[in-house]
């Protein structure tokens, strides 16, 4: 099928437009009048049919108004209407030949972006060596490397100096020689913000440093407990149920606990033995 071809440009004129002919402004004289001499004239009760008779009157020349106005408005506006419909039914069709197009051009230059894409994957794989593990393609992708403007030189040159960034960061953190290494590298790789690696790194410190404290406390507490009771002796309570038993208890503990509760028993008279 050959291409169509839109011979002559769009034009559109109005001709033949004539003016209306009427005697409207006399029409509208009267009216005026009639409203008047009406506004002023009263009817008395024996008058009231002719009252009735001159607004029945006066209503038929109203409609006679109306009707010839919607008659001469349709006659002019049927030519604007014939003309709007077809016009819009011309946009429409042109707007559906231009979408047909439209998916075409999307679709190619989606493909373009894709093709663009694996390219840059591939140089991204050809460079990263030892990080690849660390990591991904998608974590340094730049949507703007899919524009047309964007050479694929550029690519490689942010490609590399995303790489060196990488390289630098995971060497300052090594140097940190932290316990908590393996936690700080994972806060890096997240955006690369070396800054923030190293505030982890003084967290997981503090945090630690707080614990240890909160431990030690803890153990003087015990010990200031078991000094207390090894110190003092537990007085005999005179009661007729208070008779002596026997148990069979293993007992684990450090050295420094199982002397403290040695002591106790002695001062406090209980007996005790090895078993096993």
């Amino acid at each position: 099928m050959e291409k169509p071809v839109l011979k002559n440009d769009i034009d559109v004129k109005i001709e033949g437009v004539q003016k209306i002919t009427d005697n409207m402004s006399e029409v509208k004289e009267y009216a005026l009048k009639t409203k008047e001499y009406y506004e002023t004239l009263v009817y008395n009760d024996e008058q009231i049919k002719e009252a009735k008779d001159e607004r029945a009157s006066i209503n038929k020349v109203v409609k006679k108004v109306a009707d010839y106005r919607k008659d001469t408005v349709e006659k002019f506006n049927k030519p604007l209407e014939e003309f709007v419909k077809t016009a819009k039914e011309t946009e429409s069709i042109l707007k559906e030949a231009s979408n047909s197009i439209d998916v075409q051009v999307k679709k190619y230059e989606e493909e373009e972006k894709q093709n663009k894409k694996d390219e840059c994957e591939e140089l991204f794989n050809s460079l990263i060596g030892d990080l690849s593990e660390l990591i991904s393609f998608d974590k340094v992708f730049n949507p703007r490397w899919l524009n047309k403007t964007t050479k694929i030189t550029e690519v490689e040159q942010e490609i590399k100096s995303a790489i060196d960034k990488v390289n630098k960061g995971l060497t300052a953190i090594k140097e940190l020689n932290s316990e908590f290494e393996t936690e700080v590298i994972n806060t890096f790789l997240q955006d690369f913000d070396l800054s923030k690696a190293i505030m982890k790194n003084t967290q997981l410190k503090e945090q630690k440093e707080r614990l240890a404290k909160t431990e030690v406390a803890k153990e003087e507490t015990k010990q200031e407990v078991v000094k207390e009771m090894v110190s003092k002796p537990v007085e005999d309570v005179v009661d007729e149920r208070d008779i002596i038993k026997s148990y069979t208890l293993k007992i684990t503990a450090n050295y420094t606990k199982l002397t403290a509760l040695r002591k106790f028993m002695e001062i406090n008279d209980i007996k005790f033995e090895r078993v096993g």
